[in-house]
């Protein structure tokens, strides 16, 4: 059992044994013996404690929180001792990065910049000069290829800029250790002392300045959009959960659960068993509810850049995860569901009709309960409403034509009733389960249901109904305004619109339905 202690590094707080502590700080002592005579020596031992914190950091894990005196000796083998270098005998001396035997890593080269040293970072990061880089990139904004500027400034948000020692000598694919590290800190002091008599290099060009004021204000602008996105992202994630967690525990009169497990709920009607349904219900729940925490994650991320629970606590590993796994139930339940309108068949029945008086008027058979409930009204040439009243289901998609037949046959009704099924044999069985009534009274009206019936056993399986009127030609047809939601598309003379046939008499020619109310007459 060794004892823990906790200690600040470069800003960092760690959990460290006593004798990885007591080794630790025998090689921190080595490296200010080493240093107490060089200039730079407090900026190195600076650098030197930031390597150190990034390479215990990676030591750290969820499983392992405590740092040990194996991980002390790694950080010394890869830093290397001070005496292995013979540093005290060393005069600070400008050289050329090796760039060898590091791992190469994007930075942005604020030493070496133009406007924010995106071309510069990259640049080292290809192993190209600079100066090509920033030749490409003015010719490709000059030929109009794209959208540089805007590549550019998003390089620029998503890139950090080498702050550190480390940072730049990872930049330039340098081993970060103690002698690179110290080399490069006394290589900059040289460098600055060299260049501080020099008037042109003190300031950049007043178009250089210009240019980087202009960009450092669309990227306070990108930012402030950020956090604006950030709040939306943040209002609408709570907003939308709080609603559909109310749906999913409210969201019925007939309980406080939302039963769309239940077949006496409409929704019932389309998932094949109640276990798709609960497959659906809840999957879609799920992943709905996983993506819109998410949002709000995301949203807090955007606002409080520093901010990333999702990422610490493995909270967005866990979301991403239940989203997967809910959207796998979704799709089980939903297939399963799918195939069952795989095949759709048809059932056709005819009925002849008398014509005992001049003019037959067709009608629809009101029935307010069902009109009310059903809710109907036209889309795309179809109804779409669905009810449940028992055992029976109520499906308002019929329509009407009407088409002209020789004046020698007799006037007929033909109903073409469809319904779908996993196999020919049950979507024909579906179809022909179908119910649907129209009546003619003694005046020669035929009314119409606006609706077909179905046992609740059947389910939801696209049923619907084309009837189709044979009118001779030389007959009357008289369109009671009621028609107007079940007529579809009923050839006439004048191209006239459904909508527009209805309160109108029509009489039955080769050509289609003439009415002499409407006169422009097409080919």
């Amino acid at each position: 059992m060794n004892k823990i202690i906790s200690i600040n590094i470069s800003g960092i707080v760690f959990s460290i044994e006593e004798n990885a502590f007591a080794a630790l700080t025998r090689y921190m002592e080595s490296l200010r013996a080493h240093l107490q005579q060089s200039v730079d020596g407090r900026e190195i031992l600076q650098d030197i404690e930031a390597r150190i914190a990034e390479l215990l950091s990676e030591a750290v894990t969820s499983e392992k929180q405590a740092i040990v005196l194996a991980d002390i000796d790694r950080v010394i083998s890869t830093l290397g001792q001070p005496e292995e270098y013979g540093l005290e005998e060393e005069e600070p001396t400008v050289m050329q990065a090796t760039g060898k035997g590091g791992k190469k890593q994007i930075y942005r080269d604020t030493d070496n910049m133009v406007l924010a040293g995106v071309l510069s970072g990259l640049s080292h990061y290809f192993h190209v000069d600079p100066l090509w880089m920033r030749l490409g990139f003015a010719l490709v904004l000059f030929l109009g290829w794209g959208s540089p500027i805007i590549v550019y400034i998003l390089l620029w948000i998503i890139i950090p800029k080498a702050e550190t020692t480390a940072e730049k000598l990872q930049m330039h694919g340098e081993p970060v250790t103690f002698e690179s590290i110290k080399r490069k800190v006394e290589e900059e002091s040289t460098l600055k002392k060299g260049l501080g008599s020099e008037p042109g290099q003190k300031i950049r060009s007043a178009f250089q300045e210009m240019l980087h004021a202009i960009f450092g204000v669309i990227r306070s602008l990108a930012r402030v959009i950020a956090k604006i996105l950030g709040l939306m992202l943040v209002l609408f994630g709570i907003v939308a959960s709080m609603g559909l967690l109310g749906v999913f525990l409210f969201g019925t009169a007939e309980g406080s659960e939302l039963e769309w497990g239940n077949e006496h709920h409409v929704f019932g009607l389309f998932p094949s068993t109640s276990d798709d349904a609960l497959l659906i219900q809840y999957g879609a729940f799920f992943a709905g509810l996983s993506f819109l925490i998410m949002m709000v994650l995301l949203g807090l991320q955007l606002i409080v850049r520093q901010w990333a629970p999702f990422r610490k606590y493995r909270l967005g590993a866990f979301l991403t995860g239940s989203f997967v796994v809910s959207l796998v139930c979704l799709g089980v339940g939903a297939l399963h569901t799918g195939l069952d309108y795989r095949q759709q068949e048809m059932h056709t029945i005819t009925h002849p009709i008398e014509l005992e008086q001049d003019t037959l008027r067709l009608s629809v058979d009101k029935h307010p309960e069902m009109f009310s409930e059903l809710n109907m009204r036209r889309q795309h040439a179809r109804f779409d409403g669905i009810m449940l009243k028992g055992d029976k289901v109520y499906v308002n998609d019929v329509r009407l034509g009407i088409v002209g037949v020789d004046s020698t046959k007799q006037a007929e009704l033909k109903l073409e009733i469809y319904a779908n099924g996993e196999t020919d044999k049950l979507a024909l069985q579906r179809a022909r389960n179908i119910q649907y009534h129209y009546r003619q009274d003694s005046t020669g009206t035929i009314y119409f249901d606006p609706f077909l019936e179905f046992d609740l056993r059947d389910r939801y399986r696209a049923q619907e109904i084309d009837i189709t009127l044979y009118l001779p030609i030389g007959r009357a047809v008289y369109l009671d305004p009621t028609v107007v939601d079940l007529i579809f598309d009923i050839k006439n003379t004048t191209n006239t619109y459904d909508r527009d046939m209805v309160g109108h008499t029509w009489v039955m020619t080769d050509k289609g339905l003439y009415c002499p109310d409407f006169t422009k007459e097409v080919d």
